[in-house]
């Protein structure tokens, strides 16, 4: 079933026992900055070669680095970075399934 709440069309869904979910069924982003890409199989390919750079990456460091604050700062720094270059991967138009 289908309904409109706070102005948004969302599906609900009975859980039983007086519990109900609700999706949004309609994009609620104006700014592509916070658009959801799927990706296609190309896109998919890309990403998990992009996180088998920074695993390698990362195996490496940690061999040279002890464990510690500044091992975790590199962890955290590279997981930021895999997740900026993700992003423009999902960006890309060619990485993306055609919208429906």
């Amino acid at each position: 079933m289908t309904d409109t709440v706070d102005g948004r069309k969302v599906a609900i869904s009975d859980l039983g026992e007086g519990f109900y979910a609700f999706r949004e069924t309609v994009p609620t982003t104006t700014h592509p900055e916070f658009e959801v890409h799927i990706l296609n199989e190309l896109g998919i390919a890309r990403a998990r070669s992009l996180a088998g750079v920074f695993d390698r990456a990362l195996t490496d460091i940690i061999d040279l680095v002890p464990a510690g604050r500044s091992l975790s700062l590199v962890k955290t720094k590279l997981e930021e970075a895999c997740f900026h270059a993700k992003k423009g991967i999902a960006n890309n138009p060619e990485n993306q399934k055609e919208k429906q």
